[in-house]
């Protein structure tokens, strides 16, 4: 059965979702802090010393911050 607001595949209203807005917006300002934090930034850590972007830097650590999440999460819900 199909209802007057039923439409059809592949038309430009199933492009714009709200996940994808969503996706495109964080996208933005993503590229914009890339773009604006092109400088390199000396670490140090445990007597290491890395230089690198601070984009690249700020993006090691969002990962290594999401993986601790996953891996303490999983180990909690499989416990």
């Amino acid at each position: 059965m199909s209802h007057a607001t039923d439409r059809p595949v592949g038309t430009k209203w199933n492009i714009l979702t709200p996940k994808r807005i969503t996706a495109g917006v964080l996208a933005l300002i993503a590229l914009a802090f890339v773009l604006q934090n092109r400088d390199d930034v000396t670490l140090q850590f445990l007597g290491i010393q890395v230089t690198a972007t601070l984009w690249f830097a700020s993006l090691a650590l969002l990962v290594t911050g999401v993986l601790i999440g996953v891996l303490w999460t999983s180990r909690r819900q499989g416990h």
